[in-house]
């Protein structure tokens, strides 16, 4: 064994060799000592007083070396005793003798168990303040490579580096240690480490504090990722937390943070650094959907996904450099987020937490009102609720203000009392009297007067007493639960500054309560001293005072984690449809800050990305808020003046990328169908379409479309911009910025074309919608649209009937109702346009067609005659095939226009059948008989000198016999149909008179056979008018004294009189009297020729012979005075003489052959 004094001089020499020399000689050295017991020497210089602190530094730097050479007998827990206990008074070198005591003590512990090494690392620790700075980093990585070997499975190191952490020592060492080696952690570490891990990522402002924070951060984003069951209310802290510091950042933000090794890094935004780490959490796949399943579903947690959504958007308008990256991040949402499999239990959850939110804010407003609102809600069928209803509601239902619930307990009502005893047993159940009134007092916030916290306090001393008798008296129990609101006051008031031990306190509790056992105070001061009572926080919170019970709290009152699949789409549906909204307002911010034209570029790229997943999530959701933002960008809806704007460019791009999106994602559009057609129709000028032209130009548009002369003097560009105010230079450089332009009329070919029937019907019933809901003022947009749908339905001709139907119907239902559209004069133009321009058409279209003609007002049928002509003709053309209802619907149309119109003028002159058609319709009535003869008035005189009179003579007569018939049913419009027979007359008796035979012999026939049955059902007045006007006709047409003229009127009246002379006569006898001046006429005309004379003597002689003029008759003397010269009045009496002689002659013969054979039948 070396002596003492041996070691003492192997010391100093030791010390006087270099570095070198001195690992060579310990080499070299070790092995020469005889045994262990040599280190009895090195331990007696470690405590002897007197050794200088150059030799103790010495002698443990050679100690350290000799460790690991001892044999595992050793006594390793002495020599570890014989260190920690080493000192000096030599003040040179006390850091340096720290330094090597924490060296040599990390060496040790190689050798000792896992508890002794705990200690080892405390007393390590606790030298660190000791030792120069500089120092530090060697024995940093020296300490956390030794963790990481030795006790990186022992679960108490992971309490022993929170307690580390919590003193503030070796943050970057331990922080790392912990990053490096996550995988080990288990709940109780979790649980144990995280509130400090929060504690650390509030601070950014030195070097130091930003690599702790940053450290912390990985860790809580590791922790989170990978232990989400254990980590539920951590990550709601954490987004919330990293989210707040976010948007709480104000003016400097920037710090410059150097890495050793490139000093020219960019100074960081503090903002930035955040946003990654938020970022790294919210792109993970299904993230959003396994935050709203585990938050905003459950009761108890807050609304995390909204709160992240909402919050996004405020962190890109404080922070616009990271709005592409918020992009990237809404849309990884989206495309990440799974189809659910659920059974939908969070749905019920989701509406029981908005059902619950909803009675809390009433209840924070009115406590009488938010209970009210419960019973209504869960209660319906009760009168009032019961306390423990009521006191169930206060302890279950979050966000209540707890200072109201301690408010409604500050009356001594019945309802109140018994309340409190219901809400008490849940605290009071537990026999831990400690336990159960912490609870209760961070239930609720005490009331304000002292009267009713006594009464409170009173009641929960009676109740415990009466629950656990066999424990405390109600005086015991209120006095203890006194003692500790009391003690709480002492240990953490700023106020207070005599604070008591806990021996005072435990012997104060034992002089009052001696029956208690010592250790329930003992407990009870403990809590207390290390848990101020306070209400924890229910959502979270910016404040880390009280994290660790927060996080308890929540702990315990919110609801297991849930399976990131464990959903229905419906609860897809709500989450997609809460990350539209911030998306396209990022999408919004991005164009709207864009300041050059890349940058516009990429604002537009973004636009078509976004629906282009609208498109791959098939949600028209997402498609119809992107349009109506992106309409919102173009200024054109609001502003169709653009002439301020042809330098800025972004209501122009973004004008012609909602057309482009349209055009490329017509798919998802269909929601949004109603609001492009809106847009497309406000665009400015019909110039933005410029090809409008089709190969036969509708009505329509040569009304509304401007002459191509104008068109060719304006780009269309020029004339969206406001055209004449801007040079041609402005104009071309704005359009050079668009290699590309997406036309309405292509968007209108190639989107219709893949429209299936409904997406065309829906596009086309968008523009309808503006046409038909037009306002005064707004006649562009109106106009717009009824040329584009002009358009559309052109090109579609031939697809959807059933939509052109509702378009045309609509119309009817439009003017039937004198509607104040300002475009009604124009809007039947639509279908009547495009009926013209159109070779096939079909049934239904020509059926519709018929019924809005049969409608149209006076005033718009004279203002368009030329196109409605060309309608019907076409109609009629088109019908021979067709079902008759649809003939009787023309026919209707005809009966209906106005008795003024040229059109059914020369309508009906070329198309004389139909009105044949008309009078033959079942449906021609009597009111119709008007109408009709104006018809018939109207075309007469363009229709007599054609070959189409005999047509029109044949119509003349089926409308004669209608007449005629109608008059026979004493119909209540005789008088209009005596009076229509009258004028039809007139038109007969021209036919009398016309050169064509034929014509003349159906006019007479006409005459001859229908004028009988009207002179039997009318009066003699309009018998005695009938021949009144025949006589005005015949007096002015035998004036011209054309002897073929007369003979044909002779014959005319003739026919008429002798077909019905009986009735005439009887009727009024005046009417023979206008016959025989019709006579005298001709005759002072001198008119009168064989022919003529042979008629009138027919008729004359058939009258005598019937007696209907009988000798010495007023009668008789007027008729043979007027003929006389003409006709002997004694051949008219002997030619009846003669007549009645063979008569009566045929009487005796007659009678003679009848006796005859009644005597041979006798026989």
């Amino acid at each position: 064994m070396i002596s003492p004094a041996g070691c003492s001089v192997l010391e100093v020499g030791f010390n006087e060799l270099y570095c070198i020399q001195q690992k060579e000689c310990i080499i070299q050295g070790i092995t020469s000592l005889p045994d262990v017991s040599s280190l009895s020497t090195f331990s007696f210089i470690l405590s002897d007083t007197t050794s200088s602190g150059r030799l103790i530094t010495s002698t443990l730097n050679l100690m350290r070396r000799c460790i690991p050479l001892l044999p595992t007998s050793f006594d390793f827990i002495q020599l570890y005793n014989q260190i920690i206990s080493t000192t000096t008074n030599d003040v040179d070198f006390i850091q340096v003798l720290s330094y090597e005591k924490i060296m040599t003590l990390i060496v040790l512990g190689d050798y000792l168990n896992d508890d002794i090494l705990i200690e080892l690392y405390s007393k390590v620790l606790d030298g660190y303040s000791e030792v120069l700075r500089l120092m530090h980093a060697s024995l940093n990585e020296y300490l956390f490579n030794h963790l990481h070997t030795k006790l990186i499975t022992n679960k108490k190191i992971w309490k022993f580096i929170c307690q580390v952490l919590s003193t503030h020592k070796m943050k970057v060492t331990l922080l790392r240690f912990i990053l490096e080696h996550t995988q080990y952690l288990d709940e109780d570490s979790i649980n144990s480490l995280m509130p400090i891990l929060f504690e650390m990522i509030i601070n950014y402002k030195t070097e130091k504090e930003y690599i702790i924070s940053e450290y912390s951060h990985y860790i809580i984003c590791y922790i989170i990722k990978n232990y989400p069951k254990e980590s539920k209310v951590y990550l709601e802290q954490y987004i919330y937390m990293v989210i707040t510091i976010i948007l709480s950042i104000n003016g400097e933000t920037q710090f410059k943070y150097y890495n050793g090794y490139n000093k020219s890094i960019e100074p960081m935004d503090i903002r930035n650094i955040l946003y990654h780490h938020l970022d790294s959490l919210l792109n993970q796949p299904n993230f959003i959907m396994s935050v709203y399943i585990n938050y905003d579903c459950d009761p108890h947690a807050s609304n995390l996904s909204q709160f992240i959504v909402e919050n996004l958007v405020k962190i890109q308008l404080a922070n616009p450099t990271v709005v592409p990256q918020i992009r990237k991040v809404l849309i990884n949402m989206l495309k990440y987020i799974k189809p659910g499999t659920g059974n939908g239990k969070e749905l019920d959850l989701k509406l029981k937490k908005e059902k619950d939110e909803k009675i809390a804010l009433s209840f924070n407003r009115n406590i009488q009102s938010g209970l009210e609102l419960y019973k209504k809600t869960y209660f319906p069928d009760q009168q009032e609720l019961t306390p423990k209803q009521i006191a169930n509601f206060f302890r279950n239902t979050k966000g209540l203000d707890k200072q109201f619930i301690g408010d409604f307990f500050e009356k001594r009502k019945e309802i109140q009392i018994a309340t409190l005893k219901e809400y008490l047993y849940e605290f009071i159940k537990d026999k831990n009297i400690l336990t159960g009134f912490v609870a209760f007092v961070q239930s609720l916030k005490l009331p304000k007067e002292t009267n009713s916290i006594n009464h409170i306090f009173e009641d929960y001393a009676k109740y415990f007493a009466e629950v656990h008798p066999e424990l405390y008296s109600s005086d015991d129990v209120l006095f203890m639960i006194s003692a500790m609101l009391l003690l709480n006051v002492e240990l953490h008031h700023p106020v207070m500054k005599n604070k008591r031990t806990k021996k005072e306190f435990v012997q104060a509790m034992k002089e009052m309560i001696p029956k208690v056992n010592e250790d329930i105070f003992n407990t009870i001061y403990d809590y207390i001293d290390q848990n101020e009572f306070h209400i924890p926080n229910e959502e979270p919170s910016i404040d880390i005072s009280r994290l660790k019970d927060d996080f308890i709290y929540r702990k315990s009152i919110m609801q297991e984690y849930i399976s990131d699949t464990d959903y229905t789409s419906k609860s897809v549906d709500e989450v997609v449809n809460k990350i539209i909204k911030p998306l396209v307002q990022n999408l919004q911010a991005q164009f709207e800050l864009a300041s050059t034209t890349s940058a516009l570029d990429q604002a537009c790229q973004g636009f078509i990305e976004f629906a282009s997943l609208a498109q791959t999530l098939n949600n028209t959701t997402m498609a119809d808020f992107l349009a109506n933002n992106l309409i919102k960008v173009s200024t054109i809806c609001q502003n169709p003046d653009l002439n301020t704007f042809c330098y800025d460019i972004k209501p122009i791009r973004a004008s012609l990328l909602v057309l482009e999106l349209f055009d490329k994602f017509y798919s998802i559009f269909n929601k949004s169908i109603p609001l492009i057609c809106e847009f497309m129709s406000s665009l400015k000028h019909l110039d933005l379409f410029p090809t409008i032209e089709e190969s036969k130009p509708s009505e329509l548009l040569k009304l509304f479309t401007p002459q191509q002369t104008q068109k060719q003097q304006s780009s269309w560009f020029s004339s969206w911009l406001g055209g004449e105010s801007q040079t041609e230079e402005s104009i071309q450089k704005t359009k050079n910025l668009f290699k590309t332009k997406s036309y309405s009329k292509h968007i209108i070919i190639e989107i219709t074309k893949q429209m299936n029937d409904n997406e065309l019907k829906q596009f086309i019933n968008g523009f309808y919608s503006i046409i038909s809901n037009s306002e005064e003022g707004n006649n562009h947009s109106s106009v717009s649209a009824l040329i584009l749908l002009h358009i559309i339905i052109s090109f579609n001709w031939n697809r959807n009937y059933l939509v052109w139907n509702d378009i045309v119907e609509d119309i009817i239902k439009q003017i039937d109702k004198k509607s104040d559209n300002p475009l009604m004069d124009y809007l039947p133009l639509l279908p009547l346009s495009l009926m013209e321009v159109h070779e096939n058409t079909s049934s239904s279209v020509v059926e519709e067609t018929i019924k809005l003609l049969c409608v149209l007002p006076d005033e718009f049928i004279k203002m368009n005659e030329n196109l409605i002509i060309k309608i019907i003709i076409k109609i009629t053309q088109t019908m021979i095939q067709e079902p008759k209802s649809m003939n009787d619907i023309l026919n209707m149309f005809i009966i209906h226009t106005s008795q003024t119109t040229v059109l059914i003028k020369q309508l009906c002159t070329e198309n004389i059948c139909l009105i044949k058609d008309i009078i033959n319709n079942p449906l021609f009535n009597s009111s119709h008989c008007n109408q009709m003869k104006m018809i018939l008035c109207n075309i007469y005189k363009t229709i007599a000198s054609t070959t189409f009179f005999k047509q029109y003579i044949e119509v003349l007569t089926l409308f004669y016999s209608k007449l005629v018939m109608f008059l026979k049913l004493n119909d209540e419009h005789k008088q209009t149909i005596i009076n229509n027979f009258q004028s039809i007359s007139l038109f007969f008796f021209v036919a009398c008179c016309h050169p064509t035979a034929e014509i003349r012999q159906n006019a007479l026939t006409t005459l001859q056979s229908v004028t009988p049955e009207f002179f039997s059902t009318t009066t003699g007045d309009v018998v005695l008018y009938f021949f009144k006007s025949m006589s005005q006709f015949i007096n002015s047409t035998c004036s011209k004294k054309r002897h073929e003229i007369s003979l044909r009127c002779i014959e005319m009246v003739t026919k008429i009189f002798l077909g019905s002379h009986i009735i005439i006569l009887e009727k009024n006898k005046e009417s023979w009297t206008i016959i025989m001046q019709i006579i005298q006429k001709m005759k002072e005309n001198n008119s009168i020729n064989e022919e003529i004379k042979e008629l009138i003597k027919n008729m004359i002689f058939v009258l005598v012979c019937e007696e209907k003029i009988i000798k010495g008759t007023e009668e008789w003397n007027t008729t043979f005075k007027t003929v006389e010269g003409i006709l002997n009045e004694n051949d008219f009496i002997s030619s009846n003489k003669e007549r009645k002689d063979e008569e009566t002659k045929e009487e005796i013969t007659s009678h003679n052959q009848t006796e005859t054979e009644e005597i041979k039948n006798t026989n």
